[in-house]
């Protein structure tokens, strides 16, 4: 049955009477807390080794659920890895570039901090 009709079949039992109202919202909170538990994490994040089966599976069981998920090792065969891997790399292609970092305390990028003079807390490395 779906919420709808079962909103129509509890509204009509709950006419004329203080219990079956009573009852009628009770059961519309609880069929809305059924449909939303659906929506919350769990208490822990599965790991995997490896990446996932296939981009849909991915998809469907983390993405569209909005549910966290742990894959080690998944990009281990990218070069980038590879590279990335070694300071030398690094130093090889940035060289002496001079790039701006802003300081972002609580780790979100979209609430920069001031200082106490009211600047932007930014530094150059």
């Amino acid at each position: 049955m779906s919420l709808k009709e079962m909103l129509i079949n509890l509204s009509q039992e709950a006419k004329g009477n203080i219990y079956n109202a009573v009852h009628f919202h009770f059961a519309v909170l609880l069929r809305m807390f059924l449909l939303i538990a659906d929506l919350y994490l769990d208490d822990s994040v599965p790991v995997f080794d490896g990446p996932p089966d296939s981009a849909l599976s991915f998809h469907r069981d983390f993405v569209s659920r909005n549910r966290p998920a742990l894959f080690r090792g998944a990009v281990a065969h990218w070069e980038a890895v590879r590279r990335w891997g070694s300071d030398e790399y690094l130093r090889e292609r940035a060289g002496g570039a001079v790039t701006t970092v802003t300081a972002t305390p609580d780790g979100y990028a979209d609430a920069i901090h001031k200082d106490e003079d009211g600047q932007e807390a930014r530094g150059k490395i």
